[in-house]
């Protein structure tokens, strides 16, 4: 037993200098690049990115709970990782020079990978893939969806206001029906459903399935999901609201509703999932 536990704590101390490599790494790219996190820490304060203040918590700790995969990789600068920080900086100094913000920030979380592939090598960022790379979703590249999704959610809500009897004349984002005047709103957009879709079930399936295939199905599905979620929703919503004078699903109700549906779907999107799960044979 005590050769046990003296055998286990180097293992553990490699492990945890590993862990505190990455830490370093991304502690570095947030003091070289502050303006950038600080501008970005701002979007992550409107409504439509408000996820992506969970993000970096949520990959801390995926990263934590994978840490016995960083066992025994191998520490080494790499050529590739250079040329993949100089191109992430190339882009970052255009979305800079440009003003682009979208370009920027991207750009700005990019880099935290790259510069593990660049100084800590191949080995060890593979291993850590999965956490590093779902920093990406902290990056509000969402704003050029939103136009999108609400011309969507009007053909959608019309659609079935039309196949559902209602009368409504619709006039782009603009709905009337007999009980009142309906509009299609950026926040009526569904790109917060979508969002938050896709960062719930990308770690839904890195747990559940293990060939890319189904990882990447499932995502795909789930996206196209939370879209057409987002257009019964305000079907219903309207449906209702018109019926009743505005008495229902008429005023901060409906977000409420919004929120339910969209967590009975994600609910029932997983129950499904778990059907077709794959385990691996000699799990950790």
């Amino acid at each position: 037993m005590v050769i046990s536990v003296a055998s286990a704590t180097p293992h553990y101390r490699l492990i945890h200098d590993r862990l505190a490599l990455i830490l370093g790494v991304c502690l570095v790219v947030a003091v070289l690049y502050w303006d950038s996190f600080t501008s970005l820490a701002r979007q992550w304060n409107m409504t439509d990115h408000a996820h992506g203040l969970a993000i970096f918590p949520i990959a801390a700790f995926l990263l934590w709970h994978n840490r016995h995969k960083l066992q025994g990789a191998e520490i080494r600068p790499s050529l590739l990782g250079l040329l993949a920080v100089a191109l992430v900086v190339g882009v970052w100094i255009a979305g800079k020079a440009t003003v682009v913000g979208v370009v920027e920030h991207f750009a700005t979380i990019a880099l935290i990978p790259a510069a593990v592939l660049a100084f800590l090598g191949i080995d060890l960022a593979r291993r850590a893939a999965f956490p590093l790379l779902f920093l990406l979703f902290a990056a509000p590249v969402s704003d050029a969806l939103v136009p999108h999704l609400m011309l969507l959610t009007a053909d959608i809500s019309t659609f079935l206001l039309r196949l559902s009897g209602i009368p409504v004349l619709r006039e782009g984002q603009y709905l009337a029906l007999p009980g009142g005047s309906f509009v299609v709103a950026d926040v009526c957009s569904g790109v917060r459903y979508l969002m938050a879709g896709l960062v719930v079930s990308t770690i839904y399936v890195y747990y559940t399935f293990n060939s890319l295939g189904r990882r990447v199905g499932f995502v795909f599905v789930t996206a196209i999901v939370m879209v057409l979620t987002n257009g019964v929703r305000a079907y219903i919503v309207m449906a209702v609201a018109s019926a009743t004078d505005g008495k229902i699903l008429g005023g901060a109700d409906h977000i409420w509703f919004g929120w339910l549906l969209f967590a009975l779907v994600l609910f029932t999107m997983m129950w499904l999932g778990s059907r077709y799960a794959e385990h691996d044979e000699n799990p950790q």
